[in-house]
């Protein structure tokens, strides 16, 4: 499934996983990343997973995965890198989420990472303080490679 950046634009897409009911994905455009494409994982049996992909203004590219539960992770978000690609791993009680990608700052992904881990964990929270948090995230480390 794709969708267009104007249709996803401020909206909330609610996401069924499995018996997870996901309550829709962040919105990280005041870290200058626009929702630009959603892919629904069909070759994995059991509600599978998906993926979301966000994109910034000067190219850099960013994907959220979102899966079944499995425990595997804690819930603040570890490295997983490997063959170039940075991932950064958690699990809340009800999901299993990554970011994933290949030209952003490895800083920079690490505090991303927290932010949105904090928001599939703690749910809304101090909307202040995250959006300060997201404003601050285009200044973290260099610019993404693409």
């Amino acid at each position: 499934m794709a969708l267009a950046d104007a249709a996803c634009a401020g909206r909330r897409i609610p996401v069924n996983l499995s018996s997870h009911q996901a309550e829709g994905l962040p919105n990280l455009s005041m870290a200058l990343l626009q929702l630009s494409y959603i892919s629904v994982d069909p070759a994995m049996r059991d509600g599978g997973g998906l993926l979301a992909g966000y994109r910034g203004p000067h190219g850099c590219r960013l994907g959220l995965w979102i899966g079944p539960h499995s425990g595997r992770w804690s819930a603040t978000p570890s490295r997983s890198d490997r063959d170039g690609l940075h991932i950064r791993a958690w699990s809340s009680d009800r999901a299993d989420y990554a970011l994933l990608s290949r030209g952003m700052d490895p800083e920079r992904l690490d505090w991303l990472a927290d932010i949105v881990a904090h928001m599939t964990l703690r749910g809304p929270g101090a909307e202040d303080e995250r959006i300060a948090a997201l404003r601050a995230i285009p200044g973290i480390g260099q610019p993404c490679d693409t």
